[in-house]
């Protein structure tokens, strides 16, 4: 009696974010190439050429790798969140491979925190906490189902200690 959930973040929210830090990407290596001037940062750092390219140097470097993890997260294999009686098996990492095996009997505590439309049930353990991200999940309904089902899992099992 076990069920699996595709748990990976959104294909076009993967692709608005890499157009995005595309686009600051060749902005900030474009100034960091023709930069002959400093800059002034919210009217209180003020940098030199040298320091304005070093500046625009790493801003660049940083939206670059934002745009090769989302290349990199795009070409991973869909990994899956899965509920048996035991308990669950979720993912762990951004682009990690291995799954965590958690069982209903070390859960402690569930707390639900929500930030700007995100969403995450966390499961405090014995040793550590996990965490279900409604983004991560096909859609609200199906984190509300998957939350519905670890809710009543845990009671179960607290009910038969």
């Amino acid at each position: 009696m076990s069920k699996s959930y595709r748990y990976r973040f959104s294909v076009w929210w993967a692709l608005f974010a890499m157009l995005f830090f595309g686009a600051c990407a060749a902005l900030f290596t474009h100034k960091l190439l023709y930069n002959q001037v400093g800059v002034i940062i919210n009217g209180v750092i003020e940098l030199g050429p040298s320091g304005a390219s070093l500046f625009y140097g790493v801003l660049a470097a940083a939206s670059w790798l934002f745009v090769a993890g989302g290349v990199a997260g795009l070409l991973m294999p869909a990994r899956q969140l899965t509920l048996s009686e035991h308990g669950l098996d979720i993912p762990t990492g951004f682009l990690g491979r291995k799954q965590r095996q958690v069982a209903w009997s070390e859960v402690r505590a569930i707390e639900e925190t929500s930030v700007s439309g995100t969403r995450v049930l966390t499961l405090r353990l014995e040793r550590g906490k996990v965490g279900v991200n409604n983004r991560m999940l096909a859609g609200n309904d199906v984190y509300e189902q998957v939350t519905a089902e670890i809710r009543a899992a845990v009671a179960a099992q607290a009910g038969q200690t």
